[in-house]
Formats: structure tokens, C-alpha cells, sequence
């Protein structure tokens, strides 16, 4: 994240089919990473799941630009991030940035980006099949709202707005999981971007917990905790062939430990191995199932991902 968005100037991939077929797609004819139109846009020639997955990472770097530059941006005098209850002359303590036009102005493509999907790309599961860059897409821009809104959101009050907004979206990635998890899909083969919305899902409905408990809200809070039990025992699925997971799933453990307190975690399901003495996955092994309580896997099942086809990279060019 050091460059910024500016720095990149790159046309989107072609489509697949069209890589495949070795056709030549004129350059006025194809859309520019740095035009942030192409977010919204999505011309039925130049669309599809590989094409859609890489749109909403390019979404993702504009919302953590934003987070590590916008202090910057508003001390150095950028206009933008000025708002009309905030100036250089302020005191920084009372500076939001979601009053600026440059937040708004991300909010809304990051608010729109999902709705925008063409109408045969809204739903990444469908009879019993994953198409893995879809699903991806889909996660991360639930994600994207997240960690736009997460810096600045005060769960304890009742009128922030990005209370909403961060609680939607976790209960979209959610959403995304029921549906995975009603299929034969292995999610170990899933890329590690599902795995970190996973983890931030379970983050946020953390946070929500602890409001809730605060507010002695008892119903939203047995709501709460079935819903994070749900995402710790989808981590630890994907954490028997997944390190990655595995971690994932020892911090949304941590974090409900830390925030809530030890009889929360005493209601995650009895496949949280932090119970039974489980010995996470080795790193680059295979091991015997004697010695460790998770299916026996090869050296690189962990890695494998459906995001390396060996051509995502050649259909940029």
C-alpha cells in the first residue's frame, strides 16, 4: 500500500473466454484501473468473475489509501477533506472524516458497487456450485464497507450510521457462509481474501456482542453469539487444511475472550480445538493422522486456490 492509486495505471483484464479464444480487444474498447467509472460500469463484453474479482480489489486499495492518507491529505490542505464542521484550523480531535466530500464521495462507490453486479453475477453459489472468483468478489465488497467505516464507528451509540453500515456488511459475509456451507464445497481451496472477510465478519459481530451486552439487549445478544459460533466453526473447517484459517479462527476466539469475556466463548461449538488439545497443521508437511486430529492432506493442498489458473495474470496483457 505504499504507491498510490494514481501511481497505477493498468487495463483490466480480458475477458476469459476471449484469452482463451486469442482475440485482440481494441484498447478503447476495454476499461483503465484508475477510472474509477469501471467500479459501476460493467459492459457485458468486458465482464466476468475473474474480471469482477479484480475490480473489487482495486476497491479495497482505495478504501485503505483512504484510511492511511486521509490525516495526511487534511493537514496538507486537501480541500477534499475538508468538512463543514472541520478545518486546518480545528482541533484534530473533532475532525470526522465521513462529513468530508473524499469519504462521501468512496461511500458511495463503495455503498453501490455490490448493487451494481450485473444480474446474472449476484449470487456465487447457485445448484450446489462455487464459482470461487464471484464468491470473492462478493466478500470483498462487504469487506470494503467494513474497513471504510470501522476506523471511526462508535458501536455503543444508537445514531452512528456506520453502526449500520459495518453490522449489514458482516451479515452479508455471513450470508456468503450459510450459503457455502450448504454445498460440498471444500473451503480450503477458497482463496485467503474469503478467509480475512471470515475473520473480519467475526470481528465486527464481536464488537456488536459487547454493545448488545452493554445495552442488556439479552435476545440480539443470543443472535450474536450463534452467529460468531457459526464463523469460529466455518474457520476451524477451513483451518484443517488452511494455517491461515486456523489463525484466523484462534483470533476470533482471542478477540471474544478479550472483549466479552470467558463465558462467551464458553457457546462456541465443540470443534473449537482450542479444547480438545489440538496441534494446528504443520506449515509445509504432510503428517500422520495419529498424531494430529485433522484429515491427513498432501505437501501443497493448503496453498492450492482456485485464484491460480496459471492465466490470471497473462489476460491483463
Amino acid at each position: 500500500m505504499v504507491l498510490d492509486d494514481m501511481d497505477i495505471c493498468q487495463l483490466l483484464p480480458l475477458r476469459g473466454d476471449q484469452y482463451e479464444r486469442g482475440l485482440s480487444v481494441p484498447v478503447d474498447d476495454r476499461q483503465w484501473s484508475h477510472d474509477r467509472k469501471m467500479l459501476l460500469n460493467h459492459p457485458h463484453n468486458q465482464i466476468d468473475s475473474f474480471i469482477l474479482y479484480i475490480k473489487s480489489t482495486i476497491l479495497m486499495s482505495h478504501v485503505k489509501n483512504f484510511n492511511l492518507r486521509f490525516r495526511g491529505r487534511y493537514f496538507a490542505g486537501d480541500a477534499s477533506m475538508y468538512s463543514p464542521s472541520s478545518s486546518p484550523a480545528s482541533e484534530p480531535d473533532r475532525f470526522d472524516p465521513r462529513d468530508t466530500q473524499a469519504f462521501q464521495e468512496l461511500d458511495h462507490y463503495v455503498t453501490s458497487f455490490k448493487g451494481s453486479f450485473p444480474a446474472h453475477m449476484r449470487n456465487p453459489v447457485q445448484d450446489e456450485m462455487v464459482d470461487s472468483y464471484l464468491y470473492t468478489a462478493h466478500c470483498a465488497a462487504h469487506l470494503a464497507q467494513i474497513l471504510l467505516h470501522e476506523p471511526h464507528v462508535r458501536m455503543s451509540s444508537s445514531h452512528d450510521l456506520s453502526v449500520g453500515r459495518v453490522m449489514k456488511a458482516a451479515r452479508g459475509i455471513l450470508d456468503l457462509m450459510y450459503a457455502i456451507s450448504a454445498t460440498s464445497f471444500d473451503v480450503s481451496l477458497l482463496d485467503h481474501l474469503p478467509i480475512l472477510c471470515w475473520n473480519v465478519c467475526g470481528r465486527v459481530l464481536t464488537k456488536g456482542l459487547k454493545a448488545a451486552v452493554d445495552k442488556k439487549d439479552y435476545e440480539q445478544s443470543l443472535v450474536l453469539q450463534a452467529e460468531i459460533a457459526f464463523v469460529h466453526s466455518m474457520l476451524a473447517k477451513a483451518g484443517e487444511r488452511m494455517p491461515l484459517a486456523y489463525r484466523y479462527k484462534q483470533m476470533v476466539y482471542e478477540i471474544l475472550l478479550n472483549t466479552c469475556g470467558r463465558e462467551y466463548v464458553q457457546s462456541l461449538p465443540e470443534n473449537s480445538y482450542h479444547r480438545g488439545g489440538f496441534t494446528p497443521p504443520p506449515s509445509n508437511a504432510s503428517y500422520d493422522q495419529t498424531t494430529y486430529s485433522a484429515p491427513v492432506f498432501a505437501p501443497a493442498a493448503y496453498t492450492m486456490s482456485t485464484m491460480q489458473d496459471g492465466d490470471g495474470m497473462a489476460r491483463f496483457l
